[in-house]
């Protein structure tokens, strides 16, 4: 099985966004509802998963004033996401999907660095890749 370091991990949405300072990243796989099957003859409570929900991947970067947030969640179209690390001079794709902006929230605090929080939703059709091995 491959490892993959953090540090050096880049962060490129379409033309519009591309962020060296990537400073964390997670990716929900789609949590499925729980649907009640329980009919009035049962002893016990019965269920059966439901659809899952489409993945969503929250990205934390350092805030670029040169990329105008505003402009990046207003655009209706998806937009190729790719997260990229780099391991002793070998880059390897965390993920390159289709993706909407769905939401960004931009902190700053005295005495540290602008950082900004962006939310992703994948693709409908996302399918999570098998590992390797």
């Amino acid at each position: 099985m491959a490892t993959n370091q953090f540090n050096g991990s880049t962060l490129t949405w379409g033309s519009g966004l591309s962020a060296a300072g990537m400073t964390s990243f997670s990716i929900d796989g789609g949590t499925r509802s729980e649907v009640d099957v329980t009919v009035s003859t049962d002893t016990t409570r019965k269920s059966i998963p439901g659809f899952a929900t489409v993945p969503t991947v929250t990205v934390g970067i350092l805030y670029d004033a040169q990329v105008s947030m505003a402009d990046l969640v207003n655009c209706a179209d998806s937009k190729l996401l790719t997260i990229t690390t780099t391991d002793c001079e070998q880059s390897s794709n965390l993920l390159s999907e289709g993706a909407w902006l769905m939401a960004y929230n931009v902190t700053g605090q005295l005495d540290d660095v602008i950082a900004a929080d962006l939310t992703f939703m994948l693709d409908a059709d996302y399918i999570p890749a098998e590992p390797e091995g």
